[in-house]
Parts: C-alpha cells; structure tokens; sequence
C-alpha cells in the first residue's frame, strides 16, 4: 500500500524493508500469557513477597550508625544476617561516590565500593569491576542482556521540599495554624462549622462548613482517594493500623539522604501563625511570571517523577511541575503524596500541581505550601478525568460548578505570594463546551495568573484529536488571560502549528514528552532528530542514574527506579524512529504495524512485549526479585498493532492528568 492509503486507514507509514510478517502470531500470543499471569497474581501474595525481600534489610537508621530505637527496634540489625542473605553488588560505582557519606550505608548494592581505610590504603581493591555482570533473565539473550555500568555523577545536586517532622506532627495532631486561611475564607463570605469550632476548639482554627460547599468533606475525599495516591508514588496501597503507619513513616523519614534543609519552619512563628489580622494579597504584590514561548512539561501522573522531569531538563524544557498531589492527603502529612512536591535544583522554573474540589481544603493547602515549600507558581488541576477524582467533586467535575472554581481561585490566590495557574478541558460534556465562559470569569477575580486548556472534553477523556481551534477562539476571548494550550503535541510541526496564530502564551507537552523527551531540543532547533538507539539507551542510564539518587541505592530503590522505569518504556517504546517512516512527523493516533529497527537494539527499544522492557531494566538495573511481574498503570486504546488483536494496551484512563 501507498504510504497515503495507510495514512488514510490510521496506518503509520512504515517502510517496507522494516516490516514484519505474521506480526499478530507469537509474540502477543506470549504477551496475552504473560499479562493474565499478571492480573490473576494475587495481592496480598504481591505484598508478602515485597515483606520478605525487606525483612533481608538492615534498619536504615542503624545502617547510617545509629538507631534511637536500638533493640526495641522492629527492623533488622543484625549485620552479619542481612550480609549473608544480601542480593549480590551490583557492577560500577555507587551513585553517591561525589557525595559521601552514602545516605544507604550497608543496605546500598554498590556497598563494596565505598571508601574503607583499608581501600585507601590498597587503592587497588575496586569492588566496581563488573564481576559477573551478565544478568541471568531464565535464559532469555543472555549475550544481549550483559549488565551496564552506570558512572555516577560529579557532582550530586540535592533536592528541596522535604516534609520536616515538626510540620508533619502538627498536621496529624490538627495543630497546624491555619488563621490566615481562615481570615480569607471569613473575607470572602464561607461559613465557619460551629460543629468544626468546637472539634478544634484549642488546636487549630475552625473550617468552612463542608455543607456549605456544596457536597462531602474534605475528609471523605481523602479517605477514597489516599490508597490509589500511595500507590502512584511506589507505595502499598494497603489499610494500615496507626501502629504501623508510625513504624513505616519513621522508616521513611530516616531513608531521606542527609540534605541542607534550612531552618525548621514550624519552628518560626512568623511562618506557621497569624500575626495580627490577614488580609489576601493583591495580585499586583505578587511575583510576575512569564510564560510566553516556553516550553512547558505537563504534570505528568506516576511518569512525570522528578528523575523523568531531569531527563527532559537536559534536553531543553524550560517549566517542569511536579506530579498532581491531593489536597487532602497533604493535609494528613502523607509523606507519599509530599514526595511528589519534591524539587531537584536543576528546576529553575518549577511549579507544582494539587487537586482537591473544595474551597477549605485547597486553601488550607495553598497556605501550607506557601510556608513551607520553595516554588515559583501552584496549579490546580481542574481537567482530570478519572472516575476516582470526579466522583469526589475534584478534577473535570469542577467543569460543572464555575461558581466553586471562582471562589477555590479567589482563596487560593489570597494566600499564595507565588502566582496560581489552573489547569481546566474544555468542558466536562462533549455537547457543552464552557471553557470560552469560564476564562473572563477567572479573570475577573484578578488572582488567576493563566489557564492551562486542554482541548479535549471530560467525556472524550484522550479519544480523538485536541481541538485547537477552540482553544484559540477561547484565547481570543479572553486575550487578557495568559492560556497554554495542551493536546497531541509530538513534533516540533506541531508546535509550530498550534503556536503560530499568536494568540496563546506557549503549549504543554504531555504524550509527547514521554514518547520522545528529546521534543524540546527538537523544538528549539527546529529539526526532526533522528536519534540513534545508542543515545536513547544513554539517556536510560541518565534516567536509572537519576531514579537512584532519588529513590536510593538500596534493594529497595533499585526495584522503585525499575518499576517507574517500566512505566516510562510502556509510552517510550511507541516512538518509530524517523529513518523507518515514509511521511514525517510521527501522530499520536497511528496505529503501529510490528516492525524491525536498524539495530537489535532499535528493535528492542521499540518493542511492545513488557518481557523486553523487563531485559532492558535488566540490563541497567541487575535481575529482578524472583517471580517478577510488571503491568502498565497507564493505558492506551489508540496505540495498538495493526490488525488488532490483544496486547498489554487496553482501554484508554488516564494517560496525563488532565
């Protein structure tokens, strides 16, 4: 077929020579297998499993040198157990070699490599050398799958906002100082609970009367949402005693590598407290952002992590936001949902997102974040579609209530001193549009300092194409408004096509980032890249690096790094490289026929088997834990094979949060 009739049937215009017959055969026939393995594998087995691979694990806070708990310390310290049942080294050097001490100790597995006096003293003992690098995968290519050398950076950059202890207690205990919150709501006309007057009477002041906002309470919210949130952030989504939550939150404070957090800000009344009365900002004492032809990284659920922000950081992206975050479990001092404000130094303009559909609850958090977290703006996603956040009156659900999205800017921008953006579709029902009459509203409240529109209705979820054109009519309803527009962004042809009536202040790139990070340098240059699997493979190291240092380089860290991996190759592997097509650029809605590349790594990198996916972690990361399985959190209906058939992609949910 001619590369137009293909391109008429929604075909990608593969060339010929790279083809593949009978591409339906064997290999689904095992990925079919291999994901009903997956979805009939029981959790709690799941869990067990995960429990016995940590009790192998030294205490975190022994393996520093020391343990407040000492023998009444539920963890391990016994060191010669734990060196005796530990997973082999890993080959190279430790991420941390530039910033010792390692902040993993014992438990790291490039152990053997940090510097002992008796290495100093013999510097020819370098436990780095790749001894037995191949991994053993039962068999599969075991030539192909020799384990890599990852060199560590030079210099290790720390990250900011971390959740100090103090904030965290006074969160849990209801102690947190919301009076300016307060104050705002009160300027605004919201009613105080005298219900919730009474319940803090002593401890903190009162809030809004969840009745009075029209639907449940934030804490409602956060009880149906908090286990799918731990989850996006590699934690267990299980029910957990106060006990137990106390021992794994401890843990996990102690796990945090030993960075400069600067004065304890609970401790400063001038920060967490009202000193005299409050009054909200005015939008002019605020500090100005320009977004105007930047190019700007959408917040990306589970995928948009702060290693996978890094890669694209080093590829030109000039914003990066961290991924969505509930309001309410930030409320509840979540350390899983505060990781996800974490911010790495190379983010010079960084913003991070929250989700909640409450007016009391997502000021007290604009509050909070205000003290206490360093960022240049705070985005409120009013577009996700998912069930699980619609249901609780947040996310596209907001679409339906303009007068609740009015009020939520009004609070939130008198407390926050950085700018507020929102993040909104164009409607919540493919027959309402509303965004063209929501946009002069926002604006009007003077505390709105731009609107990111996604071309897509809250019922169309990601089937069809962005509507562009309406989101430049909506741009020129409001031209006021600064408006980023955000739908099937993928080469810089389309950027240049969605940009060049003038009318919006620049384009977010979600799919399109995750296909290809190497979007921005394409951009900005102004060229197809026709990058080599070589460099691609190159950047995954840059990425496992990353994950490393951020997770840790720990038993523990090293399967977090992999699984965040797996997800990221579950889009990587749908990007066709340019020397295969007969027609540029790549769309999002092509379906990919099976194909070879001009290398057997180019192959594999493309592939659509997770059995590929796990070797390529393996190559970078050593074999995985005995009976490892991996299934993609985020799926797609508009990427599949030819032919149909049955793959790992199945209904399309949540691709991008919003």
């Amino acid at each position: 077929m001619s590369p137009e009739e293909l391109l008429a049937r929604g075909d990608a215009p593969i060339k010929a020579a790279y083809l593949i017959d009978g591409q339906n055969e064997k290999p689904q026939e095992r990925s079919s297998e291999m994901l009903e393995m997956i979805q009939t594998k029981s959790k709690n087995k799941s869990r067990k499993d995960r429990k016995r691979r940590n009790a192998g694990e030294l205490c975190i806070s022994f393996a520093k040198g020391t343990c407040r708990y000492g023998d009444n310390c539920r963890f391990n310290h016994d060191v010669a157990k734990v060196m005796q049942h530990k997973a082999p080294d890993l080959p190279g050097l430790c991420p941390f070699t530039h910033a010792q001490p390692c902040p993993y100790g014992m438990n790291c597995r490039w152990a053997r490599t940090h510097p002992t006096p008796a290495d100093a003293a013999d510097p020819g003992t370098d436990a780095g050398l790749p001894g037995g690098s191949r991994a053993d995968a039962g068999g599969r290519d075991t030539v192909w799958l020799q384990q890599l050398e990852l060199q560590p950076e030079a210099q290790v950059l720390a990250s900011r906002n971390w959740m100090h202890r103090n904030v965290q207690q006074l969160l849990r205990a209801k102690k947190f100082d919301f009076g300016r919150t307060d104050a705002v709501l009160s300027s605004l006309g919201l009613q105080v609970s005298k219900v919730q007057k009474k319940k803090d009477a002593g401890k903190t002041p009162a809030l809004p009367d969840p009745a009075a906002q029209q639907g449940l309470s934030a804490t409602r919210d956060a009880e149906a949402m908090t286990s799918s949130h731990r989850e996006e952030s590699g934690e267990p989504a299980v029910l957990e005693g106060p006990s137990s939550k106390k021992a794994r939150h401890e843990e996990m404070v102690e796990a945090q590598p030993p960075i400069d957090e600067g004065p304890d800000p609970a401790a400063a009344p001038e920060k967490n407290g009202s000193q005299g009365t409050d009054v909200p900002m005015r939008p002019g004492e605020k500090k100005r952002l320009d977004f105007r032809g930047k190019l700007y990284l959408a917040p990306l659920t589970t995928v948009g992590n702060l290693p996978f922000r890094r890669v694209c950081k080093s590829y030109g992206v000039d914003i990066t936001c961290g991924e969505m975050a509930m309001a309410t479990n930030l409320l509840q001092g979540q350390p899983s949902e505060w990781a996800l404000l974490r911010r790495h130094a190379s983010e010079d303009f960084f913003g991070v997102q929250v989700c909640g559909g409450y007016p009391d609850s997502l000021s007290r958090c604009a509050q909070m974040l205000d003290e206490h977290i360093d960022v240049d703006f705070v985005d409120v996603n009013m577009g996700c579609p998912i069930d699980i956040v619609c249901n609780r009156g947040a996310g596209s659900a907001l679409l339906t209530k303009p007068g609740r999205i009015e009020q939520i800017a009004r609070a939130m921008g008198g407390l926050l001193r950085c700018p507020l953006t929102l993040k909104i579709r164009k409607g919540y029902s493919d027959d309402k549009d509303i965004a063209h009459t929501l946009l002069p509203r926002l604006y009007a409240t003077g505390q709105v300092a731009a609107v990111t529109l996604h071309g897509r209705s809250r019922q169309q979820r990601y089937s069809r194409l962005a509507d562009w054109d309406y989101i430049d009519r909506c741009a020129a309803a409001c031209p006021d408004l600064p408006l980023i527009g955000n739908g099937d962004v993928v080469s810089f042809e389309d950027w240049n096509g969605r940009m060049q009536s003038g009318q919006l202040a620049t384009g977010m790139i979600a799919r399109g980032a995750l296909i290809k990070p190497w979007i921005f340098t394409e951009i900005k240059e102004q060229r197809h890249w026709d990058i080599s699997a070589s460099e691609r493979l190159d950047m995954l190291k840059q990425y496992v690096s990353a994950g490393l240092q951020h997770w840790g380089s720990d038993t523990r860290g090293i399967e977090t790094t992999r699984r965040f991996l797996l997800e990221w190759i579950s889009f990587l592997h749908r990007y066709i490289p340019i020397g295969l097509l007969e027609v540029l650029p790549q769309r999002l809605n092509w379906r990919t026929p099976k194909f070879v590349g001009r290398s057997d790594l180019e192959t594999r990198l493309a592939s659509p088997d997770m059995l590929d996916w796990i070797d390529l972690s393996t190559m970078l990361l050593g074999s995985p834990p005995a009976g490892f399985t991996f299934v993609p959190k985020h799926k797609a209906a508009a990427h599949v094979p030819v032919g149909g058939g049955p793959t790992q992609q199945g209904t399309i949910e949540d691709e991008e949060n919003g």
